[in-house]
């Protein structure tokens, strides 16, 4: 449920990719003229959905065993 609240209307994103960066998780970018560095995920969307994710991504690992 807090998924779907957060997605709201799905039609919105035109690509799945999409709704990982408007959850913020998508990795921060440090790109300087030399180095160019991929970081921790922003964090940047809503809080709850991204633990309800979480939660269902540990939970489906218990159940398959890995």
């Amino acid at each position: 449920m807090t998924f779907a609240t957060a997605i709201d209307d799905p039609a919105r994103f035109a690509k799945s990719r999409d709704v990982g960066a408007h959850l913020g998780l998508t990795p921060r970018k440090y790109a300087s003229g030399e180095i160019d560095r991929n970081g921790a995920i922003s964090k940047s969307g809503d809080r709850l959905a991204r633990e309800a994710l979480f939660v269902a991504g540990c939970s489906l690992c218990r159940v398959l065993g890995r």
